[in-house]
């Protein structure tokens, strides 16, 4: 684990906000010493951005990620009524994000994880728009090739090599912009990727979401140690600012 700055303000000053008894997710599953850890959810004092200190380090994060990570399973899920549920926000996913796509545009999932919005991107999607996916640790490559899209183990410090500057119209973020060490960089460097009037759309809880005030330090929405920065609609109006981004639109989920 490591100490880390705030990484909006680059502040050392901060208090701490909720202490999480270990990995709740990945207990008996990972090992013991990185799940049984107590996890900080802190507050910069001079921003008031959110964020986990100390965090996994480098060689640390991997650890947290195995191969029964949830967000690497299979969807739709076998029970018949989540099966119902995961249609319909699949149904209503793909319409919002894909009303941002040209007819013959490129869409980047960055951090594509088992690639189901892919599948439902493509699915849903007309044959002249192209869809590519990345994931800094899991791909499922041969099963996405298969539907004709582009799948890449890869993050900010490489996505250059493989997705050419000012290239694609949509960058779909479902849940990732948490996991980012450093949001403000990796958003700088999807900002060169997008094409003039490009568009990012993205998902990420909302720390100042009614369930986070009523749940307190059981919200689901901590998921430490993976969550390194949690956002409300003040602090991603300021990332996107800071970033090049003009915030369009800031919407509740699926509304």
């Amino acid at each position: 684990m490591k100490e880390v700055s705030c990484n909006y303000c680059e502040a050392n000053d901060f208090r701490v906000l909720v202490s999480i008894d270990g990995d709740q997710e990945l207990k008996g599953i990972i090992d013991d010493s990185y799940s049984k850890r107590t996890f900080q959810m802190v507050q910069c004092n001079q921003c008031d951005l959110i964020y986990l200190n100390p965090r996994p380090d480098d060689k640390e994060i991997a650890e947290y990620y195995p191969a029964a990570y949830s967000s690497f399973q299979e969807f739709p899920p076998k029970n018949k009524i989540l099966r119902s549920l995961y249609k319909v926000l699949v149904f209503l996913r793909t319409r919002q994000v894909l009303t941002y796509l040209p007819p013959s545009g490129v869409l980047l999932d960055y951090g594509c994880g088992n690639g189901h919005w892919l599948e439902a991107f493509k699915k849903a999607g007309l044959p002249t728009q192209k869809f590519i996916g990345t994931d800094p640790i899991f791909a499922p490559t041969e099963k996405l090739k298969k539907l004709g899209v582009s799948v890449h183990i890869a993050d900010e410090s490489n996505i250059n090599d493989l997705v050419p500057a000012g290239s694609v119209d949509v960058i779909f973020l479902q849940g990732v912009i948490e996991h980012l060490p450093n949001p403000k960089r990796t958003l700088k460097v999807l900002f060169g990727l997008l094409k003039p009037g490009g568009h990012i759309v993205g998902v990420t809880p909302n720390v100042d979401s009614i369930d986070r005030r009523i749940f307190g330090s059981d919200w689901s929405g901590w998921h430490a140690p993976r969550h390194f920065i949690l956002f409300d609609w003040r602090s991603i109006r300021l990332y996107a600012k800071a970033c090049g981004y003009e915030l369009s639109k800031v919407y509740n989920e699926l509304e």
